[in-house]
């Protein structure tokens, strides 16, 4: 009885984790198809709630992929290399894949004899391992494919997943992730953790001895003050310890790889109530950079962000643009500080560091060398000529006057290609002008366009259906330029910088702490020239002594003193890997309301600081600090600094005053700047509540003489009023208001310049029956008040976001909502069609105006039947244009399940139980200026153009009768997709309307039927490519009847019928085709399978099968017979050994055969 009662805890226990999981860990990703075995996620995937589409396919498991649940990887049967699929799935949180025993495997012996013994518990093996060891485990797959046909070159497809875990023989360990693949894919920012997709190493380790090559961090080296960085390299690393005699620790690294990117440092100003996106840029002025995953580092107002969601922003890896989320409110007076690493190829750059240790109880000595540099022979992304180098080599250190022209001569017209003529018009010589045929000229030029600010150039960019960005000569007027790009590049030169620390820290006399670093470095901004080499050489200084008084003896909670003094000296050639001071620190000597920072060459800077503090654990503390900086006497400064943060009884009190007086001298004069600042911030715990009251103020006046205020100066009141509850595990709530006044100078007195209130209100709620709710309102009213001082209108700005997880009567109706409002910014996009190998791409390219030249109306989605020769993908190219949005997102689902309850009634509950009920709705809307009521409405999607710059809608519902009963069941669905997009060249807007149902329904073991009719209507319309425009309804019907002959064979007859007619406004063509077909599905034994399929197709259609609208009412086909068909056998040789064969095969009337044949074998370990 006990072991019955046991068992259904631990199975109720089990439902109850699993739903948990089901509920509250759900995930949806967009993955490419790179490889035979891809990781998906760290933690183990629940079985059965895995959804793959492929677009709004459904694809079903082990026969399109496999699916690894315990160690969460996507193995891919029969979708193509290249394919995006959308998966959707919920995870564990218990380490389902880890290792558990309660008995040791090494008592376990072979049993020799004939005669089975019944009561012998024996386990089959499953796998023989390619490799075996006690103690290591591997996992993953080698595969080696091969692609052909008559219609397509050879393709060699070659992937090596490793994961191995384990000990080797001599105690050391290992740990590796080994791929061959180069996986394009970076995590998506929007999680505070992140899944490296893409790192691959190898890690030995024994003792106090680590080996890692592959891919890994390097980080800022232990104790040291100027040598500060992080970065994700590849190569290889080495660390070691050792104790030397009694007490002392000898600590030795080194690490050399080549550096995956470089270090950016970007400083930007907020936008009123302008949640982004914000677009980065790298050290060179790049506009178009890839970020490394994880290396970036976001600060707000001096405070560090964090990622995710339901933090503080998210980060879009792959196009650089940073947008913060509603809990935080961005305003002109935001100070925005991102710092990164970009994907910089413009050469080959390797990266060394070296560094040892010696520490005692006494003392610690440490030393490090760095250096990192350019290739200057290993040019990757521009291709230097002798010219180009002759160029680099003159300039010296001025390396923004290195420009050179860019232009290409061919002969050859090219329709992939951009090409230009090169004309003399208007009295103006050699101007490019845009060659769409290939007549005219027998010329022709390659031309790559630089973005030089509006102005500084002769160019623009056009509007052109070319796939490609196209760019316009425009004529000056009155000698002043037009344009704002011009036919030149900025060459990038290759740089070096090395870096040598040497440091000894020393615990002097009791409670005493001395430290003291040297660092020299060494810093080459153009390795190609030769001069300008004097001042590459720099050096710092940096002293601290820090101590400690205790005023009373052997307390734990006792009062102390602490000081401390420091010390810092940097000459003006010194030159740092990554920024290692306060990232506020220009601002503190430099005190206006925008970003500020000095220049990083050119001064020898002292920096003397002495702080004093009276602290006690249990109360908190009381300090004073005074700063002095210099700048080789031409800016300097004195700070003074005093504050108090103290807790007693159930009050908390934080009080702090700051005076900086700083005077820069600038051409012949002298700006002095005073600045005064304080803030009081009180809070009291009453019941349930702490409420408390905030009070800022500061004044920044700059001055040339005793009397009058220069621009810059700046003064501002806030205060804050704001309540929440005390800590609780399952309730958290907050509601604050604040209100600001800004001050600006006219006639040398101050007169308020703009007022802003705001309200914000913060809710988290958690029931332990998996309900949640988080919720966070901001309301911000921001008034100009004199228009002398600014540009901007007044405004109103309201950000939200609500999510609510929630389930009512016993988990019938389980559901969730998400609902987020916003203010941004919207960077205007173009696209390009890109080249890939054919059967990896998502497009193909049909000539409708039979021209021979690419237009980007003429790239189509590939159809079923195109799906083997698409080898087009689209990239989107961000431009420089950007628009202020409204956003608007609401994501609702609702899931209706009365089997819930009542599976195991009877009557009318019984009958109801049956039923279930999907529903999810998807909208997500950007516009500019709408009123109150159109913005916070999700559901207003009738939006004037003049207003619209996207919205996008999906809404699902499926009803489910006997959905789980193998005999006979039924849906019916209802579908609707709609999207309008602003492009360059205007609005581009598609619809797809379906409904339909489909019913299944086996007559006996051997025989079924499923119909499905589906009714709807696409549409898809283009302000540019007007031509393309259609808008049709169809009818499809698909009967199929299977038979299973036995347990190994299954054959279906296929049968569709499709019709469809356009608006008559639109030209009313009309088409139908019918498919007659059969599929057969043969299981050889338990591993292999055998499928097979041949269509017939019989289509009419009375207009242009060139044009878009033809090839999407056909799906590819031609008018007349066409006849598909494919064969695909998959044979599991052993339990590691898989290998696949299939043929594609199509025939269209007067066309000839196009074959398809694939090979591939894989090696699971």
């Amino acid at each position: 009885m006990m072991r019955i009662f046991v068992c259904l805890i631990v199975a109720w226990f089990s439902i109850s984790m699993a739903m948990a999981q089901f509920n509250g860990n759900t995930r949806t990703k967009n993955i490419i198809l790179n490889g035979d075995t891809i990781s998906i996620d760290t933690l183990t995937i629940f079985k059965g709630t895995v959804k793959v589409y492929a677009q709004t396919d459904l694809l079903t498991e082990n026969i399109d992929y496999k699916i690894d649940y315990i160690h969460s990887t996507f193995i891919p049967l029969t979708i193509a290399r290249g394919k995006v699929v959308n998966i959707r799935y919920n995870v564990m949180l218990l380490p389902i894949g880890n290792e558990r025993k309660h008995k040791d495997r090494s008592i376990i012996q072979p049993y020799f004899q004939e005669i089975r013994n019944p009561f012998l518990y024996t386990i089959e093996k499953q796998r023989v391992e390619l490799y075996q060891s006690e103690g290591l485990k591997m996992n993953g797959s080698l595969s080696r494919g091969l692609a052909f046909g008559n219609n397509q070159d050879v393709v060699v497809n070659s992937n090596l997943n490793l994961q191995l875990a384990g000990r080797l023989g001599n105690d050391i360990d290992v740990l590796a992730a080994i791929s061959d693949e180069n996986n394009p894919i970076q995590p998506e920012g929007n999680t505070q953790q992140l899944q490296d997709f893409d790192k691959v190493f190898i890690q030995l380790s024994k003792n106090q001895t680590k080996l890692t090559v592959g891919d890994f961090e390097m980080i800022r080296p232990s104790g040291s003050y100027f040598m500060n960085y992080y970065k994700k390299s590849r190569g290889i690393q080495l660390s070691s310890s050792a104790t030397v005699g009694k007490n002392g620790v000898l600590t030795f690294g080194a690490e050399g790889a080549l550096s995956r990117g470089r270090f950016a440092r970007n400083i930007i100003n907020g936008v009123e109530g302008n949640l982004g996106p914000y677009r980065l840029s790298g050290t060179n002025g790049e506009l178009y950079i890839i970020i490394i995953s994880g290396t970036e580092a976001v600060y707000l107002d001096g405070e560090k962000m964090k990622r995710g969601e339901q933090n503080d922003y998210v980060i879009d890896y792959n196009t650089g643009e940073v947008t913060f989320m509603p809990r935080r409110m961005i305003t002109q007076y935001s100070r925005i500080v991102v710092e990164f690493q970009y994907s910089d190829r413009n050469y080959a750059r390797s990266v060394f560091h070296l560094n040892t240790q010696y520490e005692t109880k006494k003392y610690r000595i440490r030393g490090n060398y760095f250096t990192e540099q350019d290739s200057k022979n290993q040019p990757f992304l521009q291709s230097l000529t002798d010219s180009n180098k002759a160029i680099l080599a003159s300039v010296g250190d001025d390396i923004n006057n290195a420009v050179a022209p860019t232009e290409i001569a061919t002969r050859e017209f090219s329709s992939k290609k951009i090409l230009y003529r090169k004309l003399d018009t208007l009295g103006y010589t050699g101007v490019f002008i845009y060659a769409d045929v290939p007549g005219g000229t027998s010329i022709f030029y390659e031309v790559r366009f630089s973005s030089v600010g509006q102005g500084k150039g002769d160019y623009i960019q056009a509007k052109s259906s070319a796939n490609g960005r196209v760019f316009k000569w425009v004529a000056p007027v009155g000698g002043q330029k037009q344009g704002s790009y011009a036919p030149v590049t900025l060459l990038v030169s290759p740089k070096s910088l090395q870096m040598y620390t040497v440091g000894l820290d020393v615990n002097a006399i009791r409670n005493t702490q001395i430290s003291i670093e040297l660092a020299r470095s060494v810093y080459d901004k153009n390795l190609f020239a030769t001069k300008d080499k004097a001042n590459d050489g720099g050096y710092g200084i940096k002293l601290s002594v820090a101590n400690t008084i205790p005023l009373q003896q052997q307390k734990e909670n006792a009062w102390n003193i602490k000081t401390e003094t420091q010390y810092e000296f940097v000459d003006e050639n010194f030159r740092y890997v990554e920024r290692y001071r306060n990232v506020e620190f220009d601002r503190t000597w430099n005190r206006q309301l925008t970003n500020q920072q000095f220049a990083d060459t050119g001064y020898n800077e002292h920096i003397l600081s002495f702080r004093t503090s009276l602290n006690k654990q249990s109360i908190g503390s009381t300090y004073y600090q005074i700063g002095y900086y210099d700048r080789a006497g031409l800016f300097n400064g004195v700070q003074q600094l005093a504050g108090t943060s103290l807790r007693f009884s159930k009050n908390i009190l934080f009080g702090e005053t700051e005076w900086i007086q700083t005077s820069n001298k600038v051409s012949v004069n002298t700006l002095s700047n005073d600045v005064k600042r304080y803030k009081v911030d009180y809070a009291r715990e009453l019941f349930f509540l702490t409420s408390g009251i905030r009070i800022e103020h500061e004044v920044s006046n700059y001055r040339k003489s005793i009397d009058s205020l220069e621009r810059g100066s700046f003064a501002y009141n806030q205060l804050t009023f704001y309540t929440r509850n005390t800590d609780s595990t399952n309730l958290r709530y907050g509601i604050q208001y604040a209100q600001r006044e800004d001050y600006q100078p006219k006639q040398n007195e101050y007169n308020t310049a703009s007022l802003s209130r705001s309200v914000n209100a913060n809710l988290e709620y958690t029931q332990r029956n998996f309900n949640r709710l988080s919720a966070n309102f901001t309301y911000r009213n921001f008034e100009v008040k004199d228009t002398l001082f600014t540009n901007l209108k007044p405004e109103q700005t309201i950000l939200s976001r609500i999510e609510y997880d929630y389930s009512f009567l016993r988990r019938v109706f389980t559901a969730n909502t998400y609902y987020q409002l916003g203010s941004g910014q919207e960077l205007r996009r173009d696209f390009q069609f890109i080249e890939v190998p054919t059967g990896q791409g998502v497009y193909v390219w049909r000539d409708f105006n039979k021209d021979g030249v690419q237009g980007l109306n003429e790239f189509v989605v590939a159809s079923f039947s195109d799906r083997n020769q698409a080898n087009y993908i689209k990239v989107f190219l961000p431009t420089n244009t950007v628009i202020r949005t409204n956003s608007n997102q609401f994501n609702q689902t609702l899931n209706i399940n009365p089997q819930a309850v009542w599976n195991n009634r009877k009557g009318i509950q019984k009958f109801v139980a049956r039923w279930n009920n999907q529903t999810a709705v998807r909208i997500d809307r950007k516009t500019t200026v709408l009123n109150a009521i159109d913005f916070i409405n999700p559901f207003q999607l009738n939006v004037n153009d003049s207003n619209l710059i996207a919205v996008s809608s999906v809404v699902r519902n499926t009803l489910f009768f006997n959905r789980a009963n193998p005999t006979f069941g039924f849906d019916v669905n209802y579908q609707t997709n709609k999207s309008k997009s602003y492009l360059t060249n205007g609005f581009d807007s598609r619809t797809r309307e379906e409904q339909g149902t489909n019913i299944r329904w086996n007559f006996t073991a051997m025989l079924g039927i499923t119909l499905g009719y589906t009714y709807g209507n696409r549409l898809f319309t283009s302000d540019f490519f007007t031509a393309n425009n259609y808008n049709y309804l169809f009818n499809e019907v698909k009967p199929r009847l299977i038979f299973q002959a036995t347990r190994n064979i299954r054959a279906t007859l296929v049968y569709t019928y499709f019709e469809g007619q356009n608006k008559a406004d639109l030209g009313k063509q009309k088409g139908n085709n019918q498919e007659f077909g059969a599929e057969l599905r043969y299981n050889v034994g338990k591993q292999g399978v055998l499928n097979g399929k041949f269509s017939l197709y019989k289509v009419k259609f009375n207009g242009d099968i060139s044009s878009p609208l033809g090839y999407d009412m056909l799906q590819g086909l031609t008018i007349g017979d066409n006849m598909v068909w494919n064969i695909g056998f998959q044979q599991r040789l052993s339990n590691n050994l898989q290998i696949n064969f299939s043929y594609d095969g199509r025939k269209s009337e007067g066309q000839p055969v196009v074959n398809v044949g694939r090979m591939e074998a894989r090696y699971l370990f």
